[in-house]
């Protein structure tokens, strides 16, 4: 190429704040920021399948991100992400591109910023609302077999 140029949609600011962190850190210091980020997404993977609730996808990841579905309780996971919208929380639900669109996952990104405590309340608040969801789904059906008896047999 004669010549070569840079063509973004965004700014570069964050690209030269990351290489600023880099130089100042280091390769050790930009390294245990790695491993704590994906430690969180580790703690908060294993506390996810441990509630009985979800399978995690991604369990041995390279990239602090969190990938589950969920398993049988009555609700999927777009519901789930929309009350947690409400609790504060962006948590993408989506299905998984051909061959695999038959499954709907959330995915949880864990970020530098992104500490215990918070993975924590990001856990208890996922708990409750599956736990909400779980007893408007219950009432749902109670209301149905009241309007349909015959579905009682």
């Amino acid at each position: 190429m004669p010549n070569y140029s840079l063509n973004f949609s965004k700014g570069s600011s964050t690209i030269i704040a990351q290489y600023y962190n880099f130089i100042r850190l280091g390769k050790k210091g930009y390294g245990e920021i790695i491993q704590n980020m994906l430690k969180n997404a580790r703690y908060l993977s294993k506390k996810l399948e441990e509630s009985g609730r979800f399978e995690v996808i991604n369990n041995d990841t390279m990239f602090p991100l969190v990938t589950a579905r969920l398993k049988d309780v009555g609700f999927d996971v777009f519901q789930l992400s929309e009350k947690l919208r409400e609790k504060g929380w962006i948590v993408p639900a989506y299905t998984l591109p051909a061959d695999a669109e038959d499954i709907a996952v959330i995915r949880m990104v864990i970020k530098e910023s992104f500490g215990r405590d918070m993975v924590d309340m990001l856990f208890k608040d996922i708990v409750d609302t599956c736990i909400r969801l779980k007893q408007l789904a219950i009432k749902k059906e109670e209301v149905k077999e009241r309007e349909n008896p015959s579905l009682l047999y």
